[in-house]
């Protein structure tokens, strides 16, 4: 038991690598979170929940065809 919750943190954290929180993504483009959390229920963005506290989680690669002020980033 020991040895598949090792297994799995570790999963996690490499995961964590390349994804980024709600507040954070939100101070990113400098929008409220509830904006993000918009942009996700309408299909803007694909969100991933995390596999510990359920946290919405989105992938840095996902992010890149996202338009601010109607600017590619």
């Amino acid at each position: 038991m020991l040895n598949k919750d090792a297994a799995t943190l570790s999963k996690v954290l490499e995961l964590s690598k390349h994804m980024i929180l709600v507040g954070d993504l939100a101070k990113l483009f400098e929008v409220h979170p509830d904006t993000i959390r918009r942009w996700e229920r309408s299909g803007r963005i694909k969100s991933y929940r995390h596999p510990i506290n359920n946290y919405r989680m989105f992938a840095l690669n996902d992010l890149k065809g996202i338009l601010i002020d109607g600017e590619e980033i």
